[in-house]
Formats: structure tokens, C-alpha cells, sequence
């Protein structure tokens, strides 16, 4: 799909509504904008990725036909901060910046070459998709493989068995389309990628795989924003690290003590609901400022750890943690991706030591399960 679009010379969307009032004078860009992001083809997760790959779009509307590259920019030049934007008008009118939209590319005053090409992260383009329709649910995974830089190494797993047909389309159970994640994300890792603990959001429900964004029956996941992680694997194989249905991780722990109250600082959409703080106190005294979506801080308990990770192999654009919960020895359960803030550079002198992030084995997942079946004595 990326050569398809990203080679084509011109990629045209039918958009079945007018755009010309009664007069026959045009609507405004506002409008016409309105009227792509409510239509059918804004609505389907496969059409996601052939915006962003399509140099030139042409908008064919019922009454009239619209350049995409121009529709492209203004709905650059309006994005809120944290986004690529152009700095100034003068920039916008004089099209000398290359940038890339849902909606097509812009027009570019020297042209693009072969060689331009985008590329998203993972957690970017599953939290993009995840609101947009499907026939199939895995293709809430296999519809953005062509944004995504290392997708043409993933095989694609659609049952082909027509028992397994609802009439409709087929069905999966959700454990179905979390082993085809992190199928994905496995092949992220082994291209530099630090796909499996980047991401915000409600961790998957099957202990095991709580490394994984939570995915529902119609392939849907919970993401909710992300930062972005490089991971240098050095020679260490995919089985070195990922350990059975688990993550083993170099790290070092700090307890939590103690914690205040959760604040929001930030509406901007980086993060679904808004950016939210919330001040920690670890077991050694050390005050530290916590940033997530205010679902994962609300989830913070005394004794939780945050967990960081060796900066020399993890790589980030922000100084972030994963909040985990202990359950057994060196097994930890995810609670939530953990941006950093005041106090960060204060957390020193843990001992670095490896932990598992989900399970290594049959044994430790009965143990997690019996222990979370079974409440302790004194609890009832």
C-alpha cells in the first residue's frame, strides 16, 4: 500500500455531497474541510493511511473538483501546538515547508522527489484509527502497516477458514488480536523501536500481555497518546526479551510512598483528555512531579514502583517511566506509561536489575491468576 500511494501520481477521493452553494460561489475552506472529515472515506481505518501517503489528492465533490494540496495546508496551518504547524502566514503562502496530513500532502514550491516519504509510529496510528470503522477487525493492526517503516516485514494472519464467518465478517477473540499486535510490535523492537513501552493507555487485559494497549472484539485499541522510544537491542534476540508472553527489561525500581492529588495542566490533544500531574514521594524521600492521562495516575497505590529504564539501551524525546505493580519475585503488571517532570534527575541509586513485565512462563501466569482470584485472608 505505501508504494501504491506514495508512487501514485495523483490519488483521487470521491466525496459524495456539493460543495457550491445556489449561486454557484464556493463554501468556505472551513466548510469543505468539515465536509472530508464527516464523509465515508474519513470514517474506514484502511483509508487512513492514503492521506498521508498521497503526495496530491483531488477531492472529487459532487458539484466540483478541489486540490487536496491546498485543503492540506490549512488544515496544517491550523493545528494546535505540539503538532507540525507552519511558523508564520508568510511560510504558508510562500508553500516552502514539506508536510504531510491525513488528508493528502501539501503543495510544495520545488516539488517532491521518489525519495520523500513519511513514516508514523505505531501507538500514533492505532490511536489515529482507532474511532474509524472496519469490516474485519484485525485490520484495525494490518490498515496502518503502510505507514509504519518496518511494515512490509509483518505477516499478515486473517482467518481463512469460512466456518469461522459470522455472516458478516469474521470473528476474533480479543486474546486473537493481542498475539497479532504484538506480533507488530515484536518486529518494532528488532528494528530499533521502542514500540512495546511507549504508549498511554489502559494496559490489555490479559495479565500476560499487559505490555499491549488493551484491543477490542472490532480490533480497537485503548491508546490514548505516546512518546517516542528508540531501543539499541545490541545482538540480543527477540526470545532475550520478550520471555514467554512477558517483557524482561534492565531497570532500576523506586518505590512509592506516598502521592497527592491528581491536577490537570494540559488541554492539548497529545494525549486523549488532556495532559495531568500528579507529585509522588518515593520510599527514600525524594519528591517527584508525574505526567499521564489522569486515568493512569488515578491508579497510582502506596508500594507501586515506577520503573526506569536503562537510558543507555532506551531512548526517548522525553524522561518518562512505566508504573507497574509487583506481583511475584521479579514479575511486574503495568499499570501505565509515566512521563517524568520536577525531581526527575533526583531519582539515583537504585540498583539496576532485571524485571519481567507481564509473564515468563505458564507457572508465574497460574500464580498471578490464583493470586488475583483468591483474595488474601482478613480482605473479605
Amino acid at each position: 500500500m505505501r508504494q501504491y500511494y506514495s508512487n501514485s501520481a495523483v490519488t483521487l477521493v470521491s466525496i459524495q455531497k456539493n460543495v457550491l452553494d445556489d449561486n454557484g460561489n464556493f463554501s468556505s475552506q472551513d466548510e469543505v474541510l468539515k465536509s472530508i472529515i464527516n464523509s465515508e472515506w474519513f470514517s474506514r481505518s484502511w483509508t487512513f493511511q492514503e492521506g498521508w501517503l498521497s503526495k496530491q489528492t483531488i477531492f472529487m465533490f459532487d458539484d466540483k473538483l478541489v486540490d487536496g494540496r491546498h485543503l492540506a495546508a490549512v488544515w496544517a496551518f491550523n493545528q494546535p501546538s505540539g503538532y507540525i504547524v507552519y511558523n508564520n502566514n508568510e511560510e504558508f503562502e510562500k508553500t516552502t515547508r514539506k508536510i504531510a496530513t491525513p488528508i493528502g500532502w501539501v503543495r510544495y514550491k520545488k516539488g517532491y522527489s521518489s525519495d520523500d516519504e513519511i513514516s508514523l509510529r505505531l501507538h500514533e496510528a492505532l490511536r489515529a484509527v482507532k474511532d474509524r470503522g472496519r469490516g474485519i477487525p484485525t485490520d484495525g493492526i494490518y490498515s496502518i502497516l503502510g505507514l509504519l517503516p518496518y511494515g512490509n516485514l509483518v505477516d499478515i494472519n486473517y482467518k481463512k477458514d469460512e466456518k469461522e464467518w459470522d455472516g458478516l465478517s469474521r470473528k476474533y477473540t480479543k486474546e486473537e488480536l493481542a498475539n497479532r499486535l504484538s506480533n507488530v510490535v515484536k518486529i518494532a523492537w528488532k528494528e530499533g523501536y521502542g514500540e512495546p513501552l511507549s504508549w498511554h493507555g489502559i494496559s490489555n487485559n490479559l495479565p500476560s500481555l499487559c505490555w499491549l494497549p488493551e484491543i477490542d472484539e472490532n480490533g480497537s485499541t485503548k491508546v490514548e497518546g505516546n512518546i517516542e522510544i528508540s531501543y539499541d537491542h545490541k545482538s540480543e534476540s527477540v526470545e532475550e526479551i520478550f520471555r514467554g508472553e512477558g517483557i524482561e527489561v534492565s531497570a532500576f525500581k523506586y518505590i512509592i510512598d506516598s502521592f497527592g492529588n491528581v491536577n490537570r495542566i494540559d488541554s492539548s490533544r497529545m494525549v486523549d483528555g488532556g495532559l495531568n500531574e500528579r507529585t509522588i514521594t518515593t520510599k527514600n524521600n525524594v519528591n517527584v512531579n508525574l505526567l499521564g492521562p489522569r486515568e493512569t495516575l488515578n491508579k497510582i497505590e502506596k508500594g507501586d514502583e515506577l520503573v526506569i529504564l536503562n537510558k543507555e539501551r532506551w531512548k526517548s524525546n522525553s524522561p518518562f517511566a512505566i508504573l507497574v505493580s509487583r506481583k511475584k519475585g521479579i514479575i511486574h503488571h503495568r499499570k501505565g506509561l509515566i512521563e517524568l517532570g520536577e525531581g526527575e534527575k533526583n531519582l539515583t541509586g537504585a540498583k539496576e536489575q532485571k524485571i519481567i513485565i507481564g509473564f515468563d512462563n505458564q507457572e508465574s501466569k497460574s500464580q498471578y491468576q490464583f493470586a488475583i482470584e483468591v483474595p488474601p485472608k482478613g480482605n473479605n
